[in-house]
């Protein structure tokens, strides 16, 4: 009785394989689960928060609100009060920046997903859309205009939301969006 070493190799180098494959896939998942334990450690360090609950609604930001809460905003409740009479809000902004509008399209996005879901939780219908009429949130950014980061109005009819970064567009935007929901701090 022999054994040929020609038949073992084959399904050895196999088994060999497979293990290999599974051991990277263990490693890969092992090292996300650490990569985002430690993520979610320094977040909670830094004492950020980015989700709040109005209404019964949850709703999740990409920008800290204790960073946001504390960019200026003039006429707060003059804003609010545009927001809970109007049906129907525009959106414009310079679209003849690239990197600016990149961030118009984040910030709009995010305001009119956030303010249409607050004001159906409280029975009310709203149309947020991109055109001209009044009233309106008109977005500046660093290449379009922007003066600083803030919120403020125009006239009666024009909130103007303006970052000198990218991110300050998002971030004077989620503060938008935090006066429309009535909240003045954050605690």
């Amino acid at each position: 009785m022999s054994f040929s070493n020609k038949k073992n190799r084959y399904p050895t180098s196999i088994l060999f394989a497979g293990i290999f494959v599974i051991l990277i896939i263990l490693v890969v998942i092992f090292s996300f689960a650490f990569l985002n334990y430690n993520i979610s450690e320094k977040r909670s360090e830094t004492n950020e928060v980015r989700t709040i609950t109005v209404n019964g609604v949850s709703y999740i930001f990409n920008t800290n609100l204790r960073e946001v809460i504390k960019i200026p905003a003039a006429n707060e409740t003059e804003i609010k009060n545009i927001f809970d009479r109007s049906e129907r809000i525009c959106i414009t902004f310079d679209n003849s920046s690239r990197e600016d509008n990149a961030a118009f399209m984040v910030a709009s996005f995010n305001t009119v997903y956030k303010t249409i879901v607050y004001y159906k939780s409280k029975g009310m219908e709203k149309k947020i859309e991109a055109c001209d009429d009044t009233p309106r949130i008109e977005f500046r950014g660093p290449n379009t205009g922007a003066r600083g980061t803030a919120v403020s109005l125009l006239d009666s009819n024009t909130i103007l939301v303006q970052g000198i970064t990218a991110k300050d567009v998002e971030k004077a935007a989620d503060r938008l969006i935090l006066i429309i929901f009535g909240i003045s701090e954050i605690q």
